[in-house]
């Protein structure tokens, strides 16, 4: 289940997150838990088209002839609702659906998918600069690269304090808000799921991590990925080692949205995309 942004006065996050079953399993787990703004969690996580269920207006709506929620106003008419959908679920909702749909294509929300091999191996004029950033992490630094467990939570929430503070969170809703999803998905990680993850420490402090989860047989999707930017080659050097210990057995790597940022877009069309999962603001007319 995924909850969309709509208009209706009980929308937003329906249901409480704190008891396991509640939490659910895999982007179920993650959208429950996320603070961001509701299009950030719209079908983010799928590579292919899924039977799934879904929220609008706080009605839960599967694959059907009319996938947009009977809830109406005192005034009779419905309540508009807006959701983020991939084009496979569009294209389903066109074919089967009763009602006329407006969909605009939404280009800040398309997830970024990538060959699992290529970002391990990093080969060719392509990754050059990458892998270069990656060797100098590794002659730079005495570093170590670990597991991303419980052990963990504690130096990831420090790091992203301090993370916050070189980027000036307070000033970016976008940042502030992303900031509060990772401190509400670390607290509460062993209470979530199929989340994996990695770290590079060196020293006693940890200078970059991930949290990432598989998404489907052949798929992987990173969920968070931070680097101490004082450490030359942290991002690139975790990217790297990450998908090193944890995967080879994927096909391909989802690393999602840039949400219209130009400087995120440009960092993820530099690791060259083979594909995208395109998606649409999909609206009643």
């Amino acid at each position: 289940m995924i909850f969309f942004r709509t208009d209706h006065p009980a929308g937003g996050l329906q249901h409480p997150v704190k008891p396991r079953e509640h939490i659910g399993e895999g982007p179920a787990g993650i959208a429950a838990l996320l603070e961001i703004l509701p299009d950030q969690l719209s079908f983010g996580r799928w590579r292919r088209h899924t039977h799934t269920n879904h929220h609008c207006s706080g009605k839960t709506v599967a694959h059907q002839v009319d996938p947009f929620p009977k809830d109406t106003a005192q005034n009779g008419e419905p309540y508009p609702c807006s959701c983020i959908v991939p084009e496979k679920l569009l294209e389903f909702w066109k074919e089967k659906s009763v009602k006329a749909i407006n969909a605009e294509e939404s280009r800040g929300h398309w997830d970024y998918l990538y060959s699992a091999k290529e970002l391990i191996e990093l080969t060719g004029n392509r990754f050059h600069k990458k892998k270069n950033l990656v060797n100098q992490f590794k002659k730079k630094y005495d570093y170590q690269y670990v597991p991303f467990d419980a052990k963990m939570i504690d130096m990831a929430l420090a790091m992203q304090e301090d993370w916050c503070t070189w980027r000036d969170c307070e000033s970016s809703e976008a940042l502030s808000a992303e900031n509060r999803a990772i401190s509400r998905i670390l607290d509460n990680r062993e209470t979530i799921y199929g989340l994996t993850g990695g770290a590079l420490l060196v020293g006693q402090e940890m200078v970059a991590y991930t949290i990432a989860e598989q998404l489907s047989q052949d798929t992987i999707v990173i969920h968070f990925e931070k680097g101490n930017p004082d450490y030359k080659g942290a991002y690139q050097a975790i990217n790297r080692m990450f998908l090193e210990h944890n995967g080879e057995q994927f096909d391909f790597v989802n690393r999602e949205q840039d949400l219209g940022d130009e400087g995120l877009r440009k960092a993820k069309l530099s690791y060259h995309p083979v594909d995208f999962v395109k998606k649409y603001r999909v609206t009643l007319k």
